[in-house]
């Protein structure tokens, strides 16, 4: 019952729906993610941006239920693990970036992200948001201040990696 469903409920029966590339229908994606904003001021950013990863694997897209996901994100990372921080932002940008979603939402989670301490991310994750930045710059009308400082910020990080090789 998504009426009474915890954000992670919601997010994982997202996130499992996508893994078995199961449409249920639009009728029930949107049941689900409509759940998932009505719960996004109390969701972890773990639960948003697997829900953003899952709509996406989904291919099913609405702009206004991205935005809020991805205003949740940046709302709640900095309640994180430190460790866990790389992982809930770039996922969150990467599922953007698939679903070609570029927003004011969009753009503050990038100049938060220009401003974070990448060296504890992994090489996956660098290279996720560098995906991201790349597929958002030049398709999704992404090309702006902030999305610049993040793609600075981590191809100095990932410069910075290659030489210690």
């Amino acid at each position: 019952r998504s009426s009474t469903a915890a954000p992670q409920n919601l997010s994982n029966t997202l996130w499992a729906l996508a893994t078995l590339d199961y449409h249920p229908g639009a009728a029930t994606i949107n049941t689900l993610a409509t759940a998932m904003v009505e719960r996004s001021s109390t969701a972890a950013p773990q639960d948003q941006s697997n829900a953003l990863q899952a709509l996406g694997s989904l291919r099913w897209y609405r702009p206004e239920v991205y935005s809020i996901l991805a205003k949740g994100v940046l709302r709640s990372i900095s309640y994180s693990m430190p460790d866990t921080v790389g992982q809930h932002f770039s996922n969150a940008l990467f599922s953007c970036a698939l679903s070609c979603h570029f927003d004011s939402s969009v753009d503050a989670l990038a100049a938060w992200g220009s401003q974070q301490g990448v060296q504890q991310w992994t090489e996956q994750q660098v290279s996720n948001a560098l995906f991201a930045w790349g597929i958002l710059t030049a398709t999704a009308g992404g090309d702006t201040a902030s999305m610049h400082a993040l793609a600075q910020h981590l191809f100095k990080e990932a410069s910075r990696r290659g030489a210690h090789r």
